[in-house]
């Protein structure tokens, strides 16, 4: 079976856009089933439980990689030029950017990007603008934050109709008895009933189990809190999040 270093899996993940855990899980489950399949005695009595198995088991061809984003280039930064960025991330000393009213990323480097939160519009002031690694990068002043939805041009949390919701249904105290601040929510009787759209960015939609929020927290309370921050922060970069 194939030896998976961490070195491998990292440049693996960084090309495909895959997270890094979710990609190895895949590659070692291929390559396991593969290894199954040649096996005499295995191949007919051997299964694989799980989500993520039984989608690699199952697919006729493999799901499509994500796009890669578009970054920025030279002529959308100028020295002297005033840009409009909306904070993906923030990190020590850098904020993971995009333009705003495209889709092209860039890294803004500056002294106050603590003044910056995920989410927010921060016009800068452009000094410097250089690329390495093929990734650009922007150094500046940040002349004013403002906070704009509407800006931001996300697509709302689908609701899905589920019928009525019938109150009188449900248990609201000791006893089966209502208790007085339930009472006008009963009174009122049945009324339609919504399921909102759930984003949880990063997790692993074959992977019940898979919840990077919670992932994060176990983070931080064993003592990883930068860790669980950058892990957070990836979240949010993905902006339906906020």
């Amino acid at each position: 079976m194939a030896s998976f270093s961490a070195k491998r899996v990292q440049a693996a993940a960084k090309e495909t856009g895959f997270r890094a855990e979710v990609y190895e899980k895949a590659a070692r489950l291929l390559d396991y089933l593969a290894a199954v399949a040649e096996h005499p005695h295995l191949k007919s009595r051997l299964t694989l439980r799980g989500g993520t198995a039984i989608n690699l088991f199952l697919a006729d061809e493999p799901p499509p990689l994500p796009p890669k984003t578009p970054k920025a280039d030279v002529t959308d930064a100028m020295p002297g030029q005033s840009i409009d960025l909306i904070a993906l991330a923030v990190r020590d000393g850098a904020v993971r950017c995009r333009i705003l009213g495209t889709a092209r990323e860039l890294t803004l480097r500056s002294s106050d990007y603590w003044r910056i939160v995920p989410g927010e519009i921060a016009t800068v002031r452009v000094k410097k603008c250089w690329s390495h690694a093929r990734h650009p990068y922007v150094s500046g002043e940040i002349e004013r934050t403002r906070l704009n939805a509407a800006e931001l041009r996300l697509v709302p949390l689908r609701l899905s109709p589920e019928g009525l919701w019938e109150p009188s249904d449900y248990g609201w105290g000791p006893d089966d008895e209502i208790e007085e601040w339930a009472k006008p929510i009963v009174s009122r009787g049945p009324r339609p009933w919504f399921e909102m759209e759930q984003v949880l960015p990063g997790s692993d939609p074959n992977d019940p189990d898979s919840d990077p929020i919670t992932d994060a927290v176990d983070l931080h309370h064993s003592g990883a809190s930068a860790d669980a921050r950058k892990a957070l922060m990836d979240l949010l970069a993905f902006l339906r999040a906020l």
